[in-house]
């Protein structure tokens, strides 16, 4: 009678062990979202040393990975088995998820320092791009050794090192001499930084150690882009070129200009400078630039010779500069008249001293 009593016992217990799984298995569909028999299971070995980091801190990967394709995760820590149930379509995509851990492999690649300094540079966008087409791939750049680490499924640790080999990097150099070095970086580095952004490059300026105080320009990036950056550095560096152009004027407007100790040549020039920025010329806007027209007369003029005007401006802003003297000069000849006058009566029109000549210069107002 007593083992009659155990076996009744044992048919409950069994049952109620039927009446919980079939419970849990009502209560696991609907918070999945699916019917009952839409459950089914599937095992993934995983080696025991990889279970922490596939488990995560306090769970949190197994979590993330439940909350992300809708399953339920259970470990054997013991076993080294990570068992999943849910629908067909959310478990077999857990289990990809899964492998990509378990099967994980961590390779590094050596590359060259020029990478490294590109992939890290906030003017290149190619690390975060190739993290994004890579997204189950860990990936750590470590600039120190220049050497790339990956940890993920060989497969696609794989396509991340293909990636990363398919990047062509070069690194040109320039000379940069005298204000070459404030023309190409510009107000706190406005300039440098756009040429960067603009190409995608990477573009360092050091000192050399030499007795002509020279630096050097280095350029890092995709070959197409360092070209393109090299010929805009080239262009602004020949548009900042110190030039000279030289026009003759009549001796009446150079004693107009430097009269009162020069404050006709002063207001000139700084008539110049104003319409020059006004202008909007590339160089008005660059460091060298500004207005940077200045005028002065070659005092090595031959004797006889019309007094030679000369105005000194970086390229970009001579032709704009030129133009105005001109118009300068053009204007002060169409007001004067020339007049013959008897040999005999040029020292009386002089006077003692000039004093004569310079009166009817002071009613004339030149």
């Amino acid at each position: 009678e007593i083992e009659s009593v155990k076996d009744a016992l044992r048919t409950t217990n069994a049952n109620i062990s039927e009446i919980e799984e079939a419970l849990s298995k009502v209560e696991l569909a609907k918070r999945l979202g699916c019917s009952v028999s839409d459950l089914i299971n599937r095992e993934v070995d995983c080696p025991v040393e990889k279970l922490g980091r596939v488990i995560g801190k306090h769970g949190a990967t197994i979590k993330a990975i439940e909350e992300k394709v809708g399953v339920h995760i259970d470990v054997d820590k013991i076993h080294g088995k990570i068992h999943v149930r849910g629908n067909e379509s959310a478990a077999e995509e857990a289990v990809k998820e899964l492998e990509n851990l378990t099967l994980a492999v961590d390779e590094e690649i050596e590359v060259s320092a020029e990478l490294i300094t590109y992939l890290l540079s906030q003017h290149s966008d190619i690390l975060s791009k190739i993290k994004d087409d890579n997204p189950d791939v860990f990936i750590n750049v470590l600039a120190k050794i220049t050497r790339i680490h990956m940890r993920g499924h060989p497969a696609k640790v794989s396509k991340a090192k293909s990636d990363f080999h398919s990047v062509q990097v070069v690194s040109k150099t320039r000379t940069l001499t005298g204000r070459e070095v404030a023309i190409v970086v510009g107000k706190t580095g406005s300039t440098i930084n756009s040429i960067s952004d603009k190409h995608s490059v990477v573009i360092e300026v050091s000192r050399d150690h030499s007795e002509d105080d020279s630096s050097t320009l280095r350029i890092i990036g995709q070959s197409a882009s360092v070209d393109s950056a090299i010929a805009e550095v080239d262009t602004l560096l020949h548009q900042n070129e110190d030039v000279e152009e030289v026009l003759l004027v009549d001796p009446m407007m150079k004693n107009q200009l430097l009269n009162n100790s020069g404050a006709g040549i002063k207001e000139f020039q700084n008539s110049l400078n104003n319409a020059v920025l006004d202008s909007g010329s590339e160089a008005a806007s660059g460091v060298a630039g500004g207005g940077g027209v200045f005028l002065v007369f070659d005092r090595n003029t031959a004797k006889g010779a019309p007094p030679a005007l000369v105005i000194k401006s970086v390229r970009a802003n001579m032709e704009r500069a030129k133009n105005l003297v001109s118009k300068k000069i053009d204007e002060f000849n169409s007001n004067i008249t020339t007049i013959d006058v008897p040999a005999e009566v040029i020292p009386a029109i002089i006077g003692k001293g000039g004093a004569k000549i310079n009166s009817f210069r002071s009613e004339g107002a030149g």
